[in-house]
């Protein structure tokens, strides 16, 4: 990506005690002076009004809810990324699936716009600590930028993270997921 960035982080330390504690988290952003407004551009007549597909990577990160010290569980999945933004005549659609399966995780598919999203997961996870007891729904917060050369043309990247907040595992714990990713 040229103009945008994302991915997963980690920082990990050891205290006195002797405990290990640290903080895992994913990231997305990019340059303000290179964000197009893909919406605003599907109420211009003047843009096709063809689907635009972007393909890429995404990353989940997955943590316990609760615990801290050297129970806290911090486990990272790698994936792809696919988003596809349709302007439907002006009233726009994302759609954004996301593959872990090569990880041992779940895929995601996640459809709509702003507050109006349904997600839908797929697969089988590898390691039963991380399969749903029940299926999250979107939590907390979900961003998705674009990014390109000029502000009034069609973005050429697009970069994002999705909170789905905590999630009841069938290991009976509740587990903290987020997702990024980034396509072009």
């Amino acid at each position: 990506l040229e103009y945008s960035d994302f991915g997963y982080w980690a920082f990990h330390h050891t205290t006195e005690n002797p405990t290990d504690s640290g903080f895992d988290s994913v990231f997305a952003g990019g340059y303000d002076i290179k964000k197009v407004d893909m919406n605003k551009l599907a109420q211009d007549s003047a843009i096709p009004n063809a689907p635009v597909q972007y393909n890429g990577k995404a990353y989940a990160t997955i943590t316990d809810a609760w615990t801290t010290g050297p129970d806290n569980s911090h486990t990272a999945f790698v994936g792809t990324a696919n988003l596809t933004f349709n302007p439907n005549s002006g009233a726009p659609t994302e759609t954004l699936t996301t593959n872990f399966a090569s990880s041992g995780w779940y895929n995601m598919t996640m459809t709509g716009t702003g507050d109006n999203r349904s997600l839908a997961f797929s697969g089988t996870p590898t390691n039963n600590a991380y399969k749903f007891a029940t299926a999250p729904a979107i939590s907390e917060n979900v961003t998705i930028e674009y990014f390109g050369d000029k502000p009034h043309a069609v973005a050429t990247e697009v970069v994002g993270i999705v909170n789905l907040g905590e999630a009841a595992m069938a290991d009976g714990n509740d587990r903290y997921i987020e997702i990024s990713f980034g396509a072009k």
